[in-house]
């Protein structure tokens, strides 16, 4: 999934770019947050030979940082709304932003679960 990961990491990092370039730098804050969960599977999959010396395993690990990951995106994006003036926006783009982290993480996590179990 590491792979996967990276084209959704540059996808939204893109778009965060395109943001700056055309001179929205709230809008490109605002697409900040959903870099973490990709970036978090990226990194724990490349440090994954040095994780699987630890005693929880080297899946378990993996799992436990995805979702951390995403509890600490979800966190961001929350306090980020705060920013928008209209509140059906703000709300908006929580609902938006937490569904596409829970179901990433949530694609991730059967991907490992997968693995765990052949």
């Amino acid at each position: 999934m590491v792979i996967e990961s990276l084209a959704i990491f540059g996808i939204i990092l893109a778009i965060s770019i395109i943001f700056l370039r055309s001179k929205r730098k709230d809008y490109a804050a605002t697409t900040l947050p959903l870099l973490i969960l990709p970036a978090a599977n990226i990194l724990i999959s490349i440090l994954s030979s040095s994780i699987a010396k630890l005693p929880f395993g080297q899946l378990t690990t993996i799992m436990f940082v995805n979702i951390a990951a995403a509890l600490i995106s979800c966190v961001i994006v929350g306090v980020a709304s705060l920013k928008f003036t209209k509140r059906h926006t703000g709300i908006t783009y929580i609902v938006i932003c937490i569904l596409f982290n829970v179901l990433l993480a949530t694609i991730l996590l059967h991907h490992y679960l997968d693995k765990l179990s052949n």
